[in-house]
């Protein structure tokens, strides 16, 4: 790359290419439909700048600052972001190939159509593991799965004309609350895979509901029960579900409900899948 300067101010492209060059005061100039190969902007300032539709290849933007800048179906190529901030920028339909980009600014300059962003999200994560770094493509997962949710709520108030066409009527309306169910219960039961942490929690809690759950139906048949005896009936089936969950053994020996015994065991194995695969993904990513 040689020392050549241009000044963006004193030109217009329509469409253009450049290559091998320093891009420098660039403040309203438009790159539309363009291809600019082997720039360079290093610790430039980019304000209001249009890239719409057009194609950087090994760009290289070391802490530059783009703010309110146009990249609406820019394709990104082997391009260097590295330190860059983005400001108020459009990223919809843009696609990132072996990029270096910070994490946090990108999130931040996410289109608000949920579908759309949805899809740059996609690219993105794809773009992090390509370069190995695995920490921005979980980032980029659980940020996808927020706006996937967001998606199916808005698909579901249908409080916006593309989505009363798109998703109105019984059959899709169900549709939708089907999957909203299903993503909420896979974030509360283990975070999507990603938040191993919820696993003991999510399990602590469906452990003292099925104790509950038994208790009371133990209550339903007894006799003049009293309170201490609903409470030491509601300690034993706690102690005997997690023994059971545990697989340990346990001096516990109340009235068996064998459904909710099924349902124990299924969510042991089915938990100790997701806490196998989540800890193998983790180690092989150190």
């Amino acid at each position: 790359m040689n020392d050549k300067v241009i000044d963006l101010e004193s030109r217009t492209y329509k469409p253009v290419r450049i290559e091998s060059e320093k891009l420098a005061h660039a403040k309203g100039t438009s790159f539309a439909h363009g291809h600019l190969i082997d720039v360079s902007g290093k610790k430039q300032a980019f304000e209001g700048v249009d890239f719409s539709y057009s194609i950087i290849t090994r760009g290289y933007f070391h802490q530059a600052e783009f703010k309110q800048c146009n990249f609406t179906g820019t394709r990104f190529i082997d391009c260097n972001f590295r330190n860059s901030i983005f400001k108020e920028c459009d990223f919809s339909y843009a696609d990132f190939c072996g990029c270096r980009i910070e994490t946090d600014e990108i999130l931040h300059s996410l289109p608000d159509r949920p579908n759309v962003r949805r899809e740059l999200l996609q690219i993105l994560r794809k773009n992090a593991l390509s370069m190995g770094d695995v920490t921005a493509g979980r980032a980029f997962v659980i940020a996808e799965l927020a706006g996937r949710k967001e998606h199916l709520r808005r698909a579901w108030a249908q409080d916006e004309t593309y989505y009363k066409s798109k998703y109105g009527g019984f059959r899709k309306s169900s549709g939708v609350l089907i999957q909203r169910l299903g993503l909420w219960m896979d974030d509360f039961f283990w975070g999507h895979g990603e938040k191993l942490w919820k696993l003991p929690i999510s399990a602590a809690i469906i452990l003292t509901a099925v104790s509950a759950l038994a208790a009371a139906l133990w209550l339903s048949s007894a006799t003049n029960p009293l309170v201490y005896d609903l409470a030491s009936t509601f300690k034993s089936y706690l102690i005997y579900y997690v023994s059971l969950f545990l697989d340990a053994p346990t001096t516990e020996n109340p009235r068996r409900f064998v459904v909710i015994d099924w349902v124990v065991v299924i969510f042991r194995y089915v938990s100790l899948g997701v806490l196998v695969s989540g800890l193998f993904r983790w180690l092989s990513h150190r």
